[in-house]
Parts: C-alpha cells; sequence; structure tokens
C-alpha cells in the first residue's frame, strides 16, 4: 500500500434470528425428546425433527456417519431459519470417503 496504513474495518456483527422452539443432540447411550435435559442421541433424526424456527444444539462428542439435510428435512424461510450450532468440541466423522455432512435444503 505504498507505505501507508491500512483503512479502518468496522467489526461485522451477524444478527441472527430469534428460535422459536431449542432443542439439543448428545451422543448418549439413551434416546430423549430434545430438551435440555434429555437430549436426543441421534443427529440425523434430529436434524429430521426440526421445524422453520428451531434451533439445535450439538452438545460436544463424536458423531460418527454420513449425515443429510436433504428431502427428508423440512425447509426453513427467511424470516424463521433453521439454525444448527456445534456447543464446544462436536465432532462429525464420516464412515468411509463419504461427505460427513451434506445440505440441500433452504434456510
Amino acid at each position: 500500500m505504498n507505505g501507508k496504513p491500512f483503512p479502518e474495518v468496522s467489526a461485522f456483527v451477524a444478527k441472527l434470528p430469534a428460535q422459536q422452539r431449542s432443542f439439543f443432540v448428545a451422543p448418549a447411550k439413551e434416546n430423549g425428546d430434545g430438551t435440555e435435559a434429555h437430549p436426543w442421541n441421534d443427529l440425523q433424526a434430529a436434524l429430521r425433527a426440526l421445524s422453520p424456527g428451531d434451533r439445535l444444539r450439538v452438545r460436544a462428542g463424536a458423531y460418527k456417519g454420513v449425515f443429510h439435510i436433504d428431502e427428508a428435512c423440512r425447509d426453513g424461510n427467511e424470516e424463521a431459519p433453521i439454525q444448527v450450532f456445534f456447543d464446544g468440541k462436536a465432532k462429525v466423522a464420516p464412515e468411509g470417503e463419504a461427505a460427513a455432512l451434506t445440505v440441500r435444503r433452504a434456510y
């Protein structure tokens, strides 16, 4: 930049839409009802259970398999997207050479 300082850049702050409902998934022996106290134990089933406006919190742990957000999952929309957050140290590990996660739904 020929000795000139970099121009100032303001920080980008993403504004997330408010969720309508929150659900949880965690690797566990027993399957729960998706609440924080009793999370689901199957990530693929959790992804398919979500509706527009829902937020899924993926808790720390290993999730082995191939996961699809596809025709079997619902679409969110611009006003009510489906949000998936990976908390802590969640690890998605594919089986074989396939991609661990594929997304084919809007919002």
